[in-house]
């Protein structure tokens, strides 16, 4: 998998940082490919700009053509982009990207990095998805597309209770949560049944089940 993310220039500078992107809209028919924007420090995209805090950033990025918005989810992303530029074809990442950002977000959230007895910090308190091995971003896509396929039909706004993000964000948390076992999951009231008892079963299955990071010598997560 290509991350997406790889599109954006590097704008950091000795100067600072700037103050977002600009938008580049010299060709309005062109292919673009759609992704949200994984932030460094909550404020930060990967190529340096400032954002600041507040709902996931998006990226529409092809020749001729770049476009960066808020919205509550990949889907209202496009909704909206295409409100604007309907002649634009839009590719989308090979997995839901509010569904991998979720599950990348808790998996840092919910693991320790063992950097002493007691069991050290949550990993997110000293790395970032930025620090995460390439070995393993392949393996988390490639899980995150196999449940997909399985059950991402009932991972919809109306079995998804929950109204604090996007039903598929959600969706990749408690994806993680659910197959490592912890004390919350699809199974604790905020999924509709039966969806919440088959995204239970599947994430507790044989393709799933228990998975653990820890940091390497390199500083890299596996």
């Amino acid at each position: 998998m290509i991350d997406a993310n790889t599109l954006l220039s590097d704008v950091g500078s000795s100067r600072g940082a700037p103050m977002g992107r600009r938008n580049i809209e010299d060709n309005p028919k062109a292919t673009v490919t759609l992704f949200r924007m994984r932030m460094v420090d909550d404020c930060y995209d990967v190529g340096g700009a400032y954002w600041g805090m507040g709902n996931p950033m998006y990226a529409a990025v092809g020749e001729g053509f770049e476009f960066y918005q808020r919205a509550e989810s990949l889907a209202a992303a496009k909704t909206e982009l295409l409100n604007s530029y309907p002649d634009l074809n839009i590719k989308m990442t090979e997995v839901n990207d509010d569904f991998l950002a979720g599950y990348i977000e808790v998996a840092l959230a919910f693991t320790n990095d063992e950097s002493d007895e007691s069991g050290g910090d949550p990993i997110d308190q000293n790395y970032s998805a930025d620090d995460i091995s390439p070995e393993l971003m392949k393996k988390m896509v490639e899980d995150c597309q196999n449940f997909l396929h399985q059950c991402g039909h009932l991972i919809t706004d109306e079995n998804c209770l929950y109204k604090g993000c996007s039903a598929m964000s959600y969706a990749g948390h408690d994806f993680w949560l659910t197959r490592c076992g912890h004390g919350c999951g699809f199974w604790d009231g905020d999924w509709a049944e039966p969806a919440a008892t088959t995204l239970t079963e599947v994430s507790q299955g044989e393709d799933f089940g228990e998975c653990w990071l820890e940091v390497g010598d390199d500083g890299k997560i596996y």
